[in-house]
């Protein structure tokens, strides 16, 4: 599109940017409200504690103050029976601040009762729950409902999350317009909520707390205003609408659907992006196609340098997860067994399982490169694609069918993909055999090496989430990736398994942030305490 084309702002831009311009509206106007004030004197050893636990608890840097909002939650209503709305909600905000999840003076007083409406409305969730019989499970109920309430949480505490929003709205308009889904066995709506998750999770990179979160209110238009009454009125379809949403979650079209969604939607991380930088400066660049192409490009190459930053620190949170685990199950299981049972501590085999899992980390790592001009035109194809109103020509029309493969060849993939198992395992417990490992410090380090792999791909992802052409493969990393798939299997098995039982994070909550934050607390009162009676004996002028 040239400068003297005819070009015309799309209305799914204008109403993203209008979406920036409430937003600043709404920062500008309570400017001179009152905000919420917390004593800081030992915040820096809650903010130091979550750092530490967010380390060993291995997720997305997006997901860490909705995490904790949870947890802080968790903690309050069913560990120290707070039922009071008003002590909850301004012990929730306090521990925010401490952990800075939250600036201090920056959340407005009034916010606190809208606050206080939130969690009376789950406490009540909550409390019915209990009287309630629910084929899912008492404590599966609370666990979803307890997701959808920091979602909530977090929204009403974090304006920029409105934003957010805005763009997955508009993103999945664009989409609308622009693809054919063509898929006879779903429902309009049935298509449609697939492609919301979509984008979500590709986009915004929600987790499944926070997509619930969204499709409830989908259901649920008015969930925001939603009282007492109608929630024990409705209670019984809100059980059952766990299970529609659960099934819309885990469809089978998901992953597919993903997939396909998320090679159209790094540019839109540029756009978003570029209009953060100054949203009143992009509004004038969009009337410019050769400056908005200027501009992508610039906010391209500043996004690439960044990469190497990106998977450093992704690779060091992994391996002090890795580290901290590896390093606690050998003094608990590896250690003992070889002192007790072999009566030979293999020095070697601990080394080379603690040594290993960093070093393929670092090697792996160092093999992602940074996106190409070639990516920066697609990036900016897609962009002008949204920014601009183009003439109507037909959507692209897709499928995410898979042909079937006939009985014979499914059976020799299946086969050969069995073979890929037993070379994979096979060839390397015969080599780690031969250097001396004992049959439990080998499955020690097929543990790790396996984590060591899914953190590794998953660095990679995070690295190259700005690359809309895919990843070019050669022969030997094609010929690698095949034959780690097992491994990757395992990895995700373990994963979820430790996620769960990971007894240095329960040893943390209990046994550490429960004390740590009391005694901020107190602090904190004593502090109060000690600025008034300070104030008292200042004399007042006459």
């Amino acid at each position: 599109m040239s400068e003297k084309e005819d070009f015309q702002i799309s209305d799914e831009t204008e109403r993203l940017i209008n979406s920036y311009k409430e937003e600043w509206l709404y920062i500008d106007r309570t400017k001179s409200e009152a905000k919420f004030h917390v004593s800081q004197i030992l915040s820096p050893l809650a903010f130091f504690y979550e750092r530490i636990r967010n380390a060993l608890d291995y997720k997305g840097d997006h997901l860490m103050r909705r995490n904790a909002i949870e947890r802080i939650l968790r903690r309050q209503i069913w560990e120290k029976r707070t039922g009071n709305p008003s002590v909850l909600s301004e012990t929730l905000l306090k521990e925010l601040i401490w952990a800075r999840y939250e600036k201090n003076d920056y959340v407005p007083k009034k916010k606190i009762q809208i606050l206080e409406v939130v969690v009376r409305k789950y406490l009540k969730i909550f409390q019915r729950l209990e009287t309630v019989k629910s084929e899912k499970g008492l404590q599966e109920c609370k666990d979803w409902f307890m997701g959808v309430f920091s979602s909530e949480v977090e929204e009403l505490l974090e304006p920029s999350i409105f934003l957010k929003e805005s763009l997955n709205y508009e993103v999945f308009s664009w989409f609308k317009e622009n693809y054919d889904w063509q898929e006879h066995n779903l429902s309009d709506k049935d298509r449609d909520i697939q492609i919301f998750i979509a984008i979500h999770r590709s986009l915004t990179k929600s987790d499944k707390a926070g997509v619930r979160y969204r499709l409830l209110k989908v259901y649920y238009p008015n969930w925001d205003e939603i009282d007492d009454i109608e929630i024990m009125k409705s209670f019984a379809s809100l059980i059952n609408l766990i299970d529609e949403i659960e099934e819309k979650l885990n469809s089978l079209y998901q992953p597919r659907l993903f997939r396909f969604i998320q090679r159209q939607l790094p540019a839109f991380l540029i756009l978003k992006e570029m209009i953060d930088e100054d949203f009143e400066e992009a509004e004038k660049i969009f009337q410019s196609p050769k400056k908005l192409e200027n501009k992508i490009t610039e906010v391209c190459n500043k996004k690439y340098s960044q990469i190497g930053t990106r998977i450093r620190t992704g690779i060091i949170r992994s391996i002090i997860y890795i580290f901290m685990t590896k390093a606690l199950l050998a003094l608990m299981i590896e250690i003992p067994y070889e002192l007790f049972v072999t009566k030979d501590l293999n020095f070697a085999s601990l080394s080379i399982n603690v040594l290993f899992p960093p070093t393929l980390m670092f090697l792996v790592g160092m093999t992602i490169r940074k996106p190409g001009d070639e990516n920066t035109q697609r990036i900016i194809q897609i962009i002008k694609s949204f920014v601009y109103e183009h003439k109507k020509t037909g959507r692209y029309e897709f499928s995410l069918e898979r042909k079937k493969l006939g009985g014979l060849v499914s059976q020799i993939f299946l086969v050969l993909y069995l073979l890929m198992f037993l070379i994979t395992f096979g060839g390397i417990g015969l080599i780690l055999l031969d250097l001396g490992f004992n049959l439990l410090s080998a499955g020690m380090f097929f543990i790790f090496l396996s984590l060591v792999l899914l953190f590794v791909y998953r660095v990679r992802y995070t690295a190259t989430e700005l690359n809309v052409q895919g990843e070019r493969e050669g022969f030997l990393s094609h010929l690698f990736s095949n034959f780690t798939i097992p491994l990757l299997n395992l990895g995700q098995v373990i994963s979820n398994g430790f996620r769960k039982l990971n007894f240095i994070l329960l040893f943390m909550d209990f046994l550490i942030e429960v004390p740590l934050k009391s005694i901020i607390a107190i602090f904190e009162e004593w502090s109060m305490f000690m600025r008034e009676k300070r104030e008292e004996v200042i004399e007042i002028p006459n």
